[in-house]
């Protein structure tokens, strides 16, 4: 898992901005973007103004913001990411209770690069989350009264249009281009000469992710026979440090996600034989039943830590 990456900062619209208050806008509102959001709105309180938006939130029933279902089914909510000890642990204690409820995390050891280069290796361990959960926390936080006052969230795209009248009518100081296909329309707009609305190509973007990942949830049974549990999170790591095919991410005392590394040609074979699997669906059927080689291999790495293909 790769730590949670930092928002990319561009250029103000004006110099000079009427308001006292320090103005952001974030265009992305996914786990980087709200986690900078939230932060600002803590620590400078009534001193800022930021608004986020994200065109991937809707409303609920009860009038409060989620994620669109197509937002909700995307693969992408699987994966887990490593939040360093020094990033999570500066949020306000009631954001951190939010964002990782007990159980619903796992604490990293060894820690990272992230928090040794920032000269935090005495101080909070990284925690593994799965990213959706992730997401969903901080959505919610940003939702609570205490930040009412400083925090607009808009469910809607920063395109071309709002980014004109942001600039002309509401000035800001700060934009944040901070997660997805928005966020990249945005930086590559500003930086190209204003080409807002399409995605221009990434040097070195292979098109084609070379790492399987397999989420599993141990039902009550799995760890009840010592003889065939799983191995715990300090074994499971002391495993994967000692290879490079396979790893397991712990996000809960009984949930997780196991990554093997593929060649090209397995990747392409797994994108050709599971294309329902590749999208996010469930895999049980393919580990089951299904085709190839990459399945074989998959329940390999399953069995090297213990975790049934079940789960």
């Amino acid at each position: 898992p790769e730590p949670l990456e930092g928002a990319k900062l561009l250029p103000s619209a004006a110099s000079s901005v009427g308001s006292s208050e320090l103005q952001v806008i974030v265009a992305g509102g996914g786990a980087a973007g709200l986690w900078l959001a939230l932060l600002l709105a803590s620590r400078l309180q009534s001193r800022t103004r930021v608004r986020v938006y994200e065109p991937q939130w809707e409303r609920a029933d009860d009038g409060a913001l989620q994620w669109s279902a197509g937002a909700r089914e995307g693969a992408h909510r699987h994966q887990v990411t490593t939040v360093p000890g020094y990033v999570w642990s500066q949020l306000p204690g009631g954001v951190q209770e939010r964002v990782f409820p007990p159980g619903q995390f796992a604490e990293q050891w060894p820690r990272g690069r992230a928090d040794r280069d920032a000269g935090a290796e005495g101080g909070p361990f990284p925690r593994n989350v799965p990213l959706g959960e992730l997401e969903d926390g901080l959505l919610a936080a940003a939702q609570q009264p205490e930040f009412a006052d400083g925090l607009e969230l808009w469910a809607a795209a920063y395109d071309e249009a709002v980014h004109l009248a942001a600039g002309a009518d509401d000035p800001y100081h700060v934009l944040v281009a901070a997660d997805g296909e928005a966020a990249l329309r945005v930086s590559d707009g500003l930086a190209h000469g204003g080409a807002f609305g399409r995605l221009l190509p990434r040097p070195g973007s292979q098109g084609l992710a070379e790492t399987l990942a397999l989420a599993f949830s141990l039902g009550p049974g799995d760890a009840e026979d010592d003889a065939a549990a799983p191995l715990s999170v300090a074994a499971s790591t002391a495993v994967s440090l000692s290879q490079r095919r396979y790893l397991v991410s712990w996000t809960g005392e009984t949930r997780g996600t196991l990554h093997m590394r593929l060649t090209v040609d397995e990747a392409r074979e797994f994108a050709d034989t599971a294309p329902e699997c590749h999208e996010g669906a469930s895999g049980l059927s393919w580990l089951r039943d299904g085709p190839g080689k990459v399945r074989e291999r998959a329940l390999e790495g399953l069995r090297l830590y213990g975790i049934p293909a079940r789960a």
